[in-house]
């Protein structure tokens, strides 16, 4: 592909005069930068909803350029030199170089300057840099009733088309504008001569008073107008036929030879052409081949303390909003437990204040009946992310987590478990180390993060979720069944 040069020699050399993505692409640092600030300080509402402040600095703003070097031997001193300046045999005194940014705070004669760039990423923009290049793993089953890929949808009209497509009424109304364009040229040049004709059959009125109201005043469209002259000079011409001049006689005759030219001229017009017709236009739209379940498991015992709850209802709303961002066809169902669990609305989940002892077993099996009853089948695509801080009550819950998850991994494309840490406690005994044994046993669809605080939660849902290589890949579907998934997944390294 050719290099292509931009001339921006007319252009500042301190903006940067192209399209607002490119900006934000040639910024991509700055613009990262910013929106793991805004996870890691933002309120857990206000993630995701845009309005993100990103700094440029004001040295980035400039565009590179072309400029002819002096030619001829030159000493130049390359950018990183911190040594010597062009010429210097003697090393620079340590130390000294004013302040790295926009301004020192202090008093200065020197020339004028400008302050860094502050530009705010809007909603969409934040989610686009927010969940780049991530997606469900293994997303590839398919339902029965979205075998063809494609349904088809009102798109307008064209104006060519099978006849059970045609738009009658669009055609008709066409096809009388068209008419109507035509007409009027051949409407105007009638009206000019009828009015002739009036005129010179007033002069035989006796009492015609120039000055006086005439109804044409009150006509503004033309076909009124035409309407009225054609009446009047009709009556006129048989009232005053024995008294007109040769003269007026021989030009009355002219201009009813040039409207019947006139009217043959009309009837040229064709009554329907091509460009008449209108088609409902339909277009093939491709549909989701694929339906998902998303559920989420958290733990809202007592030893949940604010803080890890905080860090788990963080991770979730990520979760929640790259879902309904990405996927059209995501069904999210949302589970918390004490020593019992229940399942709840989405306010609930995320705002509702309830606590309680801890067995966790109650929750996996709950995820596990849901799963079996609601997403039964070989079209659902089925995925649960569970929070918790891995303490349970009893090593024999721990096992009966271990076998309910175990008996569930057959059927869920995706399992990803999410330890999170308190500021004070953690137990020495975590879920995390017992449930190695089902990251080896399914370590294509069983995950583990680990979050002690608040910055470890994009990093650990970026490892979730980003693009890799799996069973999926190899997948083969069956007879009549086409997964569009698999073409776009990439090879990633195996999660620690």
């Amino acid at each position: 592909m050719p290099t292509v040069v931009n001339d921006r020699l007319s252009e500042p050399a301190d903006r940067f005069n192209t399209s607002r993505k490119r900006f934000i692409a040639r910024n991509n640092k700055h613009v990262k930068k910013a929106v793991e600030k805004a996870i890691q300080d933002g309120k857990i509402s206000d993630i995701g909803s845009g309005d993100v402040s990103v700094t440029v600095p004001k040295d980035d703003l400039r565009q590179p350029r072309i400029r002819h070097g002096k030619g001829g031997k030159n000493q130049n001193v390359l950018p990183g030199n911190k040594q010597f300046n062009g010429g210097e045999r003697i090393p620079r005194p340590e130390g000294g170089g004013g302040a790295g940014g926009p301004g020192n705070g202090e008093a200065s004669d020197g020339p004028d300057s400008e302050d860094d760039f502050i530009f705010n990423l809007t909603e969409e923009e934040f989610q686009d840099i927010l969940f780049a290049d991530l997606q469900l793993p293994n997303l590839v089953k398919q339902g029965g009733e979205d075998e063809g890929n494609y349904k088809y949808k009102r798109e307008g009209f064209s104006t060519e088309g099978p006849l059970n497509k045609m738009d009658l009424a669009r055609s008709f109304e066409k096809r009388q504008a068209r008419h109507l364009s035509f007409k009027k040229k051949f409407n105007k040049q009638k009206l000019a001569l009828r009015e002739e004709q009036y005129n010179i059959l007033n002069e035989y009125n006796p009492d015609y008073d120039p000055e006086a109201k005439s109804p044409l005043d009150l006509m503004n469209r033309l076909s009124l107008r035409l309407a009225f002259f054609e009446t009047n000079v009709d009556e006129m011409i048989e009232k005053y036929s024995d008294q007109l001049s040769e003269e007026h006689k021989q030009r009355l005759s002219d201009i009813d030879e040039e409207l019947a030219s006139i009217d043959d001229s009309v009837k040229t017009i064709r009554p329907w052409t091509k460009s008449d017709l209108s088609y409902k236009r339909y277009e093939a739209k491709p549909v989701p081949t694929t339906k998902a379940a998303m559920i989420c498991l958290m733990d809202v015992s007592g030893s949940m303390d604010q803080h890890k709850k905080n860090n788990a209802k963080l991770f979730y709303k990520l979760l929640h909003d790259f879902l309904k961002r990405n996927y059209d066809t995501v069904e999210l169902t949302f589970v918390r437990h004490t020593t019992e669990a229940d399942e709840v609305d989405e306010e609930t989940f995320f705002y509702d204040q309830k606590s309680g002892g801890t067995i966790v077993s109650s929750g996996i099996e709950l995820v596990k009946n849901i799963a079996e009853d609601r997403y039964a089948g070989s079209d659902w695509n089925v995925y649960c992310a569970q929070a918790s801080d891995g303490d349970t009550f009893g090593r024999d819950d721990v096992a009966k987590c271990i076998d309910l998850i175990r008996d569930m991994m057959p059927g869920m494309q995706g399992y990803f478990y999410t330890e999170v840490e308190g500021e004070m406690y953690h137990s020495p005994n975590s879920l995390m180390g017992s449930f190695d044994v089902l990251k080896q046993e399914f370590p294509e669809k069983f995950f583990m993060g680990h979050i002690k605080e608040r910055p470890d939660i994009f990093p650990v849902f970026r490892k979730f979720f980003e693009k890799r290589e799996t069973y999926a890949s190899h997948y083969q579907p069956g007879p009549g069944s086409i997964s569009a998934f698999t073409e776009h997944y990439y090879q990633t390294p195996e999660m620690p």
